[in-house]
């Protein structure tokens, strides 16, 4: 995450302005939906795409990562 911790009881959106992420992390890890995407069973639920990113980002020792598209196809 960029910057620092959030303050106690802020409720602050927990995003990131595009120009400050750029700014702390000029070269950030781009992570591939599809690569993740191949892992998940033929009738996944929200949970286990979740559980599947959380599982990527965890396995990342890198700071800063970037995704190249949403990670849920709904609509």
């Amino acid at each position: 995450m960029a910057g620092g911790p959030f303050a106690p009881g802020d409720n602050t959106p927990r995003s990131v302005m595009k120009e400050w992420f750029d700014v702390v992390c000029p070269n950030p890890k781009r992570l591939d939906k599809d690569a993740v995407r191949a892992t998940l069973p033929k009738d996944y639920s929200a949970k286990t795409v979740m559980d599947a990113w959380i599982n990527r980002m965890e396995e990342t020792p890198e700071n800063c990562i970037t995704i190249d598209d949403k990670i849920f196809d709904i609509w």
